[in-house]
């Protein structure tokens, strides 16, 4: 059977929520379950305190996503590589549209300049310039 809400000692839990516990932490200190910490904390309108995280570049942050991966700083470089190749891409595709031959010609340079990216990838400009005739 489950505690009545008003069995929490409401106090106790705006007072370790303060110190920066987390839900678990809380549940652990006072002896009541997680769930439940989280249910009155939900019903005292307190936010989730947030979590220690370690990204991949070796960083700790925080953050209230438990899925999180990423620093900030990390997130926004992967964001910004994101855009800039997948603007290359879209270019390439319209590029393709126009002049195939020229398209072919970047990609052979783009594949020179940087080898690396291009590794495993095939004969890409078969692949623009096929899927833009297509089209």
């Amino acid at each position: 059977m489950r505690k009545p809400w008003g069995s929490l000692d409401k106090d106790r839990v705006r007072q370790l929520h303060s110190q920066g516990l987390t839900d678990n932490q809380i549940a652990a200190e006072m002896g009541e379950s997680p769930r439940g910490i989280r249910s009155a904390r939900i019903r005292m309108k307190l936010i989730r305190n947030n979590l220690k995280f370690t990204c991949v570049c070796g960083k700790t942050f925080d953050s209230c996503n438990i899925r999180a991966k990423y620093c900030p700083d990390c997130k926004d470089s992967f964001r910004a590589i994101y855009w800039q190749r997948r603007y290359t891409w879209d270019s390439l595709r319209e590029l393709a549209k126009v002049n195939p031959q020229r398209a072919r010609e970047v990609i052979e340079e783009m594949k020179r300049e940087d080898p690396e990216t291009f590794q495993g990838m095939g004969d890409l400009s078969k692949i623009f310039i096929n899927e833009s005739l297509s089209a």
